[in-house]
């Protein structure tokens, strides 16, 4: 079984080491989520800092998004 894609918000490496063993991790800057859109194809989650804007633009991207986390 292949595990869950998640974009994570790489200043969250308590999330992160958590997270680690049940999903497939792709850090990425938090402040930087529209630079990458692209990710947010695959991912079916996404952790993000609250300093994170997810707009209608980043749902738009994320086809397979069922789940958004905040800290």
């Amino acid at each position: 079984m292949t595990r869950p894609l998640v974009l994570i918000d790489e200043r969250l490496p308590v999330a992160a080491a958590l997270l680690a063993p049940h999903a497939a991790l792709r850090p990425f800057p938090g402040r930087a989520l529209g630079g990458n859109l692209a990710g947010l194809a695959e991912a079916e989650a996404l952790v993000v800092r609250n300093t994170a804007r997810v707009d209608e633009e980043a749902f738009a991207a994320a086809p397979r998004l069922k789940v958004v986390a905040s800290r």
